[in-house]
């Protein structure tokens, strides 16, 4: 990976570059440590993830009433989609969180800044969603791109 000092429009970006995959940052939007605002894909695969729970292979619910545990379940979860087509969390370009309530944000950051290698800074949003599953406090889903 390389840093690179990039003018946009004429603006100055921040920009980190790995093969196809292109993360900014421009200098104009909030800075954020955990999530890219913009990323730009040339060429590769992509991959869509769908949204995982924290539900073990046997599809036990792991983690009752523990946000933590179900998080680390969930990142779990998405480690072993990705690894299942040769990716891992490098290759991700979006993620897209549901928290059962956002009282859990703080904790769903830290488990995430735990798990997630300091140069993945995927395009994010995170959403309330109440409708998930009583047990079920997170699900997330992401997009992965990888070299042709």
């Amino acid at each position: 990976m390389r840093k690179l000092d990039v003018r946009l429009f004429g603006l100055k970006v921040m920009s980190e570059k790995t093969n196809n995959i292109k993360r900014l940052n421009p200098e104009t939007l909030p800075k954020s440590p955990q999530f890219s605002q913009v990323i730009e894909v040339r060429g590769g695969r992509t991959v869509y993830v769908s949204g995982q729970i924290p539900m073990n292979q046997n599809g036990e619910l792991v983690g009752q009433n523990d946000f933590p545990q179900q998080a680390k379940r969930v990142f779990k979860n998405l480690e072993n989609a990705l690894r299942a087509i040769d990716l891992d969390f490098t290759n991700i370009v979006k993620i897209t969180s549901f928290v059962a309530d956002m009282k859990y944000l703080e904790e769903y950051r830290a488990v995430r800044l735990e798990l997630l290698p300091s140069n993945v800074m995927p395009t994010s949003t995170t959403v309330e969603a109440r409708s998930i599953h009583p047990d079920i406090l997170l699900e997330v889903e992401v997009i992965a791109v990888a070299d042709e």
